[in-house]
């Protein structure tokens, strides 16, 4: 499985290596894609249990804020994830593999001090 940042909304385009760190400014959408890699059987369903984000590239640090909960938008943002339907239509040979959705850039802030986090999420 792998996880991608897309560089439109259309998901025409993936940001490339030399592209990052991608910046935005806060509550710009950012259109996320993830698939199966490697498989050819049309059976497979990707399914998306949770989702969360980090300030760090760690996926355990604390703390996290959730997309994704038990398959759906965390409800408790007020701006929720928005899961984008791949189809037959999406022209691509497994659809199934694929989850798309768009998140809005937000920050991490600590509770204690309330001061923001800077760098990468």
């Amino acid at each position: 499985m792998s996880l991608w940042l897309v560089a439109d909304q259309g998901y025409g385009s993936y940001y490339a290596d030399r592209d990052y760190p991608v910046v935005k400014v806060l509550r710009d959408p950012i259109y996320v894609e993830v698939r199966i890699l490697q498989k050819t059987d049309p059976n497979l369903v990707l399914v998306l249990y949770q989702c969360w984000a980090t300030p760090s590239a760690n996926p355990q640090q604390q703390p996290q804020w959730p997309l994704l909960v038990d398959g759906c938008p965390y409800a408790g943002d007020n701006y929720q994830t928005q899961p984008v339907p791949v189809g037959a239509a999406s022209g691509l040979q497994f659809p199934s593999h694929y989850q798309r959705f768009i998140i809005s850039t937000f920050t991490f802030v600590d509770s204690a001090s309330q001061q923001m986090f800077t760098g990468p999420v």
